[in-house]
């Protein structure tokens, strides 16, 4: 064990070392959090603005999502799809990770869950939490699935495009109209009480397409902070291995850090 004075110098050293790397970990998360306030905002512009900033606009009547595009369409949801609630899955059957038997994904409210042996909705499916913590997470699921019960499946009522529809649904966001009980709750009745913007389908896959060209881009953002902070994270455990095992001699550079103050 190193002298008591030496002691001291190291944990002065990793004192100020260690708070100078949890303040660029704490810009980093600062800058994950901006960017999802950011994808937020793109895909509220685009689902109630829509791509054209220059067509005339129309009041809405309704404050959450002001002026939209006058040959735009507001109407309540339920004129446009149904809601219902996915089915419980026992045990029996459901597997986390993907077998022979069990192929089928079990979605929930914040995604997949695991695997089951059988759909109960078909390819294309909107997923929405309808309960908890993930109440309002909307997911589109290509492939067919089992739908849990903490969670609504929608069905259209009208053809439309279902990746427009899961990005007005995150654009409007569901969270807003969540019963604020203990445990929070959006129902199928809620969903289709709101009025919403809706273009016409060719808009409507150009937007969507839109969006997945932006969500791309903030996703590959996203990746190098989430990179950089784990970068972070290791130096910070290396560091402090280093100087207390006495593979860096910290005395001289508390004597320079010294000098340069």
């Amino acid at each position: 064990m190193a002298p008591l004075p030496e002691q001291r110098t190291i944990a002065s050293f990793l004192d100020r070392e260690t708070r100078r790397i949890d303040a660029l970990i704490d810009n980093r998360r600062r800058l994950l959090e901006l960017l999802e306030e950011e994808r937020l905002a793109v895909i509220a512009q685009a689902v109630t603005k829509g791509l054209n900033s220059n067509v005339p606009m129309k009041d809405s009547g309704e404050s959450h999502i002001g002026y939209v595009p006058a040959h735009w369409t507001v109407i309540a949801l339920r004129r446009v799809l149904d809601c219902r609630s996915g089915d419980s899955l026992a045990n029996r059957g459901f597997e986390r990770d993907a077998t022979d038997e069990c192929r089928t994904p079990a979605v929930g409210g914040n995604g997949t869950l695991g695997y089951t042996t059988e759909p109960n909705s078909p390819g294309g499916t909107l997923v929405i939490g309808r309960v908890g913590a993930h109440c309002g997470n909307v997911h589109l699921v290509l492939e067919p699935c089992w739908v849990t019960d903490n969670a609504l499946r929608v069905t259209w009522r009208r053809p439309i495009h279902p990746p427009y529809i899961k990005r007005l649904l995150e654009g409007i966001g569901l969270n807003r109209i969540a019963n604020r009980n203990a445990q929070p709750l959006v129902t199928g009745s809620m969903i289709k009480a709101e009025l919403v913007p809706i273009p016409s389908q060719a808009e409507q896959e150009n937007i969507a397409a839109y969006l997945d060209n932006e969500e791309d881009r903030i996703d590959r953002l996203n990746q190098i902070e989430m990179r950089a902070i784990k970068l972070l994270q290791e130096y910070r455990s290396a560091l402090i291995t280093a100087a207390v095992s006495g593979k860096i001699d910290v005395r001289g550079q508390a004597e320079h850090k010294e000098a340069a103050e």
